[in-house]
C-alpha cells in the first residue's frame, strides 16, 4: 500500500483541505500506515477537511474502517469532515455490511467530495464509479405474459 498526501489551499467552499490517496491493499498489515498519516492532520495545521481517495484500493477490511471512523469522529469534533472517494463495489459492500454507509456516503471523485456531491455506490462488477447506475426494475412475467405477484 502506498499513500500520497496533497495539502491544498484553494479558493473553494471547502476551504483548506488535504487529499490522502491510497493504493493497494488496506488490511491489518498496512492500515497502520493510514492511521499514522491521518493522525498527522487536524485543525492545528489549519486543515479542517480531508478526502481519502480509495479509488485505487484493491482490498480493504475492517481494520481500515476502524481508522477511518476514528479520523471521521475527530474531524467532526473539530468542525470539519472526512469524505471517502471509491470506485470498488467491495468497499461499498463493506460499508453497507457494517452500517457505515450513512456515515461514509459514496463520492465518485475528489472534486465531488470537495463539493459535497454524493452519488450511488458502485454496482457489483463495476470497476469505474462513473458507470454507476441504479438497476432497472423489471416485473416478472409468466409465459402467457401476465404479471407474477
Amino acid at each position: 500500500m502506498t499513500i500520497d498526501n496533497e495539502d491544498q489551499h484553494p479558493d473553494s467552499s471547502a476551504g483548506r483541505y488535504r487529499v490522502v490517496t491510497t493504493r493497494g491493499e488496506l488490511g491489518p498489515a498496512t492500515a497502520a500506515v493510514l492511521r499514522f498519516d491521518l493522525d498527522g492532520w487536524g485543525s492545528r495545521d489549519g486543515v479542517q477537511h480531508v478526502v481519502v481517495d480509495l479509488a485505487k484500493v484493491t482490498l480493504m477490511d475492517t481494520s481500515a474502517l476502524r481508522i477511518l471512523c476514528t479520523a471521521h469522529g475527530r474531524a467532526d469534533r473539530e468542525g470539519g469532515w472526512l469524505r471517502l472517494v471509491y470506485s470498488s463495489h467491495g468497499i461499498g459492500a463493506l460499508l453497507a455490511a457494517t452500517h457505515l454507509d450513512a456515515r461514509f456516503p459514496h463520492y465518485a471523485t475528489v472534486t465531488d467530495a470537495l463539493a459535497g456531491r454524493t452519488s450511488p455506490p458502485p454496482l457489483l462488477g463495476s470497476s469505474d464509479a462513473s458507470s454507476c447506475h441504479r438497476p432497472t426494475v423489471r416485473s416478472r412475467r409468466r409465459a402467457d405474459g401476465s404479471a407474477v405477484d
